[in-house]
């Protein structure tokens, strides 16, 4: 999916890559022309203004939303497909469909408001950037010599993951509004935030008219990829009778980490939404989803 900014996004995702901490102000900085281009060859649905493509998603997909809202238990799910910058559920998303009629939509939103509004938080958003700066920094170092890892597999493996728990262990003081939404999403089953986070996606993914607006993103590509790579590990777990964690199954979360990382790898914007929604996934939840026949 190539258009017409796609160099810069190409030279965005290098800038980040090469320097984690400070690539995106210098690419701001270095490339003024970028933002003349974005705004006269882009639409509100090419993710380039998160909250107006997320406001014009909705707009536009009445149905893919109801169908999403009565499927999901946990309304923060919203975010993964109606984000803002931060992958956050977009507060002008929030805003339109607080004014909207959708059966069952009033009361989900009463019930949920207060873990809408801490997933929107600055202080959470905090947390999840420094997250993702610490896996780039450390990955990208790994990668340096005189070390020469590679960071998803092997000993490289192994050395991130003990940053990523030192960092989690550490926010329990600095920044438990992050740390409990961390926790609190990570792993499996039918009643978790990440169950709802893969029914939203499926059925936004699923949905014929809703693909072709989400399609114009390029990151959802990726996505797209990694929701059919789940099929096949879950259905390796399932003829095997095993499960995620266990010692069995290592060949398997080797597979994954190298999936992940490929596509990490593919494009930036993947790495912070996996990050987001789903770091500590166990392959338990599948969702298989075909739209209903509507009546004309």
């Amino acid at each position: 999916m190539r258009t017409a900014i796609s160099y810069y996004q190409d030279r965005f995702s290098e800038a980040i890559k090469m320097d984690p901490i400070n690539g995106a102000e210098n690419f701001m900085k270095d490339n003024p022309d970028y933002f003349m281009l974005a705004d006269k060859l882009t639409n509100n649905l090419s993710g380039i203004r998160n909250d107006e493509t997320a406001v014009a998603l909705l707009e536009r997909n009445n149905f893919a939303t109801r169908e999403i809202v009565t499927n999901i238990t946990d309304l923060t799910a919203l975010g993964a497909v109606f984000n803002d910058d931060n992958y956050a559920f977009s507060s002008a998303a929030d805003a339109y469909l607080r004014t909207q009629k959708i059966p069952g939509l009033d009361a989900k939103y009463k019930a949920s408001e207060a873990s809408l509004e801490n997933m929107k938080s600055t202080i959470v958003n905090k947390g999840w950037t420094d997250w993702f700066k610490l896996i780039q920094v450390v990955s990208t170092e790994m990668k340096k010599p005189p070390y020469n890892l590679d960071p998803a597999r092997g000993y490289g493996d192994v050395v991130l993951q003990q940053y990523k728990d030192a960092f989690i262990e550490q926010q329990k003081v600095e920044n438990p509004m992050w740390y409990d939404e961390k926790v609190n999403s990570s792993g499996g089953g039918d009643s978790g935030r990440m169950a709802s986070v893969i029914k939203a996606v499926t059925i936004a993914a699923n949905t014929p008219e809703m693909w072709k607006d989400l399609s114009q993103q390029p990151r959802w590509s990726a996505i797209v990829e990694y929701m059919n790579f789940r099929y096949e590990i879950n259905d390796e777990l399932k003829r095997r009778d095993i499960g995620y964690d266990t010692k069995s199954a290592i060949d398997l979360r080797n597979a994954v980490t190298l999936k992940v990382w490929e596509l990490r790898n593919k494009d930036v914007k993947f790495g912070q939404f996996y990050d987001r929604y789903f770091d500590g996934d166990d392959f338990s939840v599948i969702f298989d989803y075909t739209p209903p026949k509507r009546s004309k």
